[in-house]
């Protein structure tokens, strides 16, 4: 299991593609493979079990404008407070995208 075989199998096995990134170690390409599948309620419990900390921003500006109801739910779990009391993410820049989306 590779990304290269993930890549080679993506158009025609999503799931396939993503349990090859999954072994392989690839956690933006696992993140990208949740997004394709709409599994987005997998992303942030995939991140922390990871212990990756993506751009979120930039997958919210990937979901935004194909499921804006996805998006709204991942922009809840990515702004929830950490353990020091700060969002997860900014929630202006999280803002910021829904408007450029015109998604309010």
């Amino acid at each position: 299991m590779s990304d290269e075989l993930g890549d080679a199998i993506r158009q025609y096995n999503p799931q396939l593609a993503l349990r090859a990134f999954q072994s392989s170690g690839s956690p933006d390409k696992v993140i990208q493979g949740l997004i394709e599948a709409n599994q987005f309620d997998k992303i942030v419990p995939y991140c922390q079990q990871m212990n990756h900390k993506p751009d979120f921003i930039k997958i919210l500006r990937d979901v935004v404008p194909n499921n804006s109801q996805a998006a709204v739910n991942l922009a809840k779990m990515i702004t929830v407070r950490d353990a020091t009391g700060n969002p997860k993410t900014p929630i202006d820049l999280v803002v910021e995208v829904f408007l450029s989306y015109n998604k309010v």
